[in-house]
């Protein structure tokens, strides 16, 4: 009797497990169940299943393809159920959500297809896919913001500063399918920015101008750079020889050979004034006087020592060699600055009623 009783116990339990919905049940697991029953003409199965998988967080309890998958089947079996309106709603909704999933027409029929382009047409939406990161050298990547409209779009792209000041504005202009704008991670000067926090926002825009809706990506940008090289000390005077003779020297000389020439001819002649001045006194005084104008003449103030002159000359050209090497080595660590770039979750904020 007690075998029997814990025997119609375990059978109780088991069939109300069964008529119970199971918590565990994903919500992809409620998608893939809806259109099963969906594909089985079983309607009211298919939408309890899908209407409960679409109560998930879009892109936490469910993914962002499967949460369309489920819009778009739910609307179908709206259709299937005789509520056109509900069809239209769901599709709306699937517009606004994300312009790039439609009924693919080879699973659908016109009828389905039909209500979702009219709305689709009629409903103006703007998706915008941004990577969670992009890591890129300057000058060779760019930050990727990708665009897909539901119809014809006016867009602007800006990039904020944490105090919300405008640091780029990147793009300015239609939308009419979809479209690749892109972000260097420099400002409106094109120079570097410095690490922080920022956001891009893109606008999307009613042709007549009215702004439609606002989404938000949060940016943390990181600049990895080498540190450049510092120049080379300028040249000290000191290091530079002399180019041109002086004019002490040249004159010590005129006048030294002047005066000891002079000397040899008038001195004997001071002394013994009755002496003749000798051809030899004469020849002597001559020379060593000569001897002093060449002299001058050879260390002339202002002429070239050519010597001197090329040794200043490679001087100054190692020197700007250095300079040189240090300019282009600097370039190349300026170009291989990266740029990181890493992107929240998306705010999306309606301004106008689509």
């Amino acid at each position: 009797m007690t075998s029997l009783r814990a025997l119609l116990l375990l059978v109780a339990f088991a069939t109300a497990t069964d008529l119970l919905p199971t918590s565990a049940q994903s919500a992809s697991d409620l998608v893939d169940q809806g259109v099963r029953a969906y594909d089985e003409l079983e309607f009211e199965a298919a939408a309890a299943s899908l209407r409960r998988a679409l109560r998930s967080d879009p892109g936490e309890d469910i993914s962002i393809a499967a949460y369309g998958r489920a819009l778009i089947y739910l609307g179908a079996t709206e259709y299937y159920r005789g509520n056109p309106d509900s069809t239209e709603a769901l599709f709306r909704r699937l517009v606004l959500f994300d312009t790039r999933q439609r009924p693919d027409p080879l699973v659908f029929e016109p009828g389905v297809t039909d209500i979702f382009e009219a709305v689709r047409r009629d409903t103006k939406s703007l998706t915008v896919v941004v990577p969670p990161r992009s890591d890129f050298r300057i000058e060779e990547g760019t930050l990727p913001v990708t665009l897909y409209a539901s119809s014809f779009l006016g867009t602007l792209v800006e990039v904020f500063d944490g105090d919300s000041n405008l640091v780029r504005m990147v793009y300015d202009g239609p939308v009419s399918d979809s479209l690749v704008v892109t972000w260097d991670g420099l400002d409106s000067l094109g120079a570097p920015l410095n690490d922080g926090d920022f956001a891009l926002t893109v606008t999307s825009r009613r042709p007549g101008g009215v702004s439609l809706r606002s989404t938000t990506f949060p940016l943390t940008l990181n600049t990895q750079r080498q540190d450049t090289l510092s120049h080379p000390e300028p040249l000290a005077d000191s290091l530079f020889l002399p180019e041109r003779t002086s004019g002490g020297q040249g004159f010590e000389t005129l006048v030294g050979g002047l005066i000891i020439g002079g000397g040899v001819m008038l001195v004997p002649s001071i002394i013994a004034p009755n002496a003749e001045l000798s051809g030899s006194r004469f020849f002597v005084g001559s020379a060593v006087s000569l001897a002093g104008i060449v002299g001058y003449f050879a260390r002339k103030p202002g002429q070239i020592i050519t010597v001197n002159v090329d040794a200043n000359r490679e001087l100054r050209e190692q020197w700007n060699d250095r300079l040189t090497r240090v300019i282009n080595e600097n370039a190349l660590r300026r170009s291989s600055v990266r740029i990181v770039i890493e992107a929240g979750p998306a705010e999306i904020v309606e301004l106008r009623q689509p």
